[in-house]
């Protein structure tokens, strides 16, 4: 069923999000938008995770101050599968596809002794041209 409220927040998200990052351009095949800046410990992980259906794309970007590990993961029979996988980088650009119905999370991580300044957004879109 058609759910009015989840549309008027999912809006307001979106244009909250275009009015605090000047220039950024949303379109309207977004499902979802996440945007954060941090400060990760020594030692310490930002995962976000979400559901992604067959089809649907994830657009993905960071920086950093420091190179950090990224890697994009989910649970299947048990075991954890790794589709993206990148090791001390200080930024990336990317995108992934999902082949079928699953749960994702991607996953930054501070192998350094001292505190990294990480900056990143991800998007999920509706199947469809690009």
């Amino acid at each position: 069923p058609y759910n009015s409220q989840a549309m008027r927040t999912s809006s307001h998200t979106i244009l909250l999000a275009q009015l605090l990052v000047p220039g950024l351009v949303v379109a309207d095949n977004v499902l979802q938008l996440q945007e954060r800046r941090l400060n990760l410990a020594a030692g310490g992980i930002e995962q976000p995770c979400f559901t992604m259906q067959a089809e649907q794309r994830l657009e993905y970007s960071f920086e950093s101050s420091a190179p950090v590990d990224l890697n994009l993961h989910y649970r299947e029979d048990g075991d954890i599968e790794f589709p993206v996988t990148l090791e001390a980088v200080t930024g990336e650009d990317g995108v992934y596809i999902s082949p079928k119905n699953r749960d994702y999370c991607l996953m930054w991580t501070n192998r350094s002794a001292d505190p990294v300044s990480l900056e990143y957004s991800y998007q999920l879109l509706q199947p469809g041209p690009e």
